[in-house]
């Protein structure tokens, strides 16, 4: 009957390593995708400020 006691405390054992490890995991998925999204939007904001001066050379193109 000892056997029972000593297989719960081993199955929660192995429980808790994998909550741990699936916080982890999402932990590190987050963190990624946070900064993913960091990059995603520098690099919109670098396209914008490209496109304002592609056109204002535009504009002082035709303005000569």
């Amino acid at each position: 009957m000892s056997s029972i006691p000593n297989l719960v405390t081993l199955l929660l054992v192995y429980f808790l390593w994998f909550l741990l490890l699936a916080g982890i995991v999402a932990a590190v998925v987050l963190a990624v995708r946070k900064r993913e999204k960091r990059r995603r939007e520098e690099f919109r904001r670098q396209v914008e400020q490209q496109n304002r001066e592609k056109e204002l050379e535009k504009m002082k193109i035709d303005d000569l």
